[in-house]
């Protein structure tokens, strides 16, 4: 089974959510308006740094994998690592 995303907590430097990783819209609802909360972009960038490097690793996987039986040491031991990182 692939990994899943794990959760990223908000980055303490950024200037919209000051770390907390949630940020707060006024939306209208009934004859007011109430305050939603939405996902930080620092949070997003966490999320979008982690699948490219996700797609990365399984692009290398996938690679080394076509290439199974012609594999030199090094490489089945790199290939074995891969694994582990993509499937637990």
């Amino acid at each position: 089974m692939i990994k899943n995303m794990p959760a990223f907590d908000g980055n303490p430097d950024c200037p919209l959510c000051h770390g907390s990783g949630t940020l707060y819209d006024w939306v209208p609802y009934g004859m007011s308006d109430v305050q939603m909360p939405t996902g930080c972009d620092c949070v997003a960038e966490q999320e979008d740094a982690w699948q490219e490097a996700q797609d990365a690793t399984r692009e290398e996987f996938d690679a080394l994998k076509q290439q199974a039986e012609d594999l030199a040491v090094e490489k089945q031991t790199r290939y074995a690592d891969l694994l582990r990182q993509l499937y637990g």
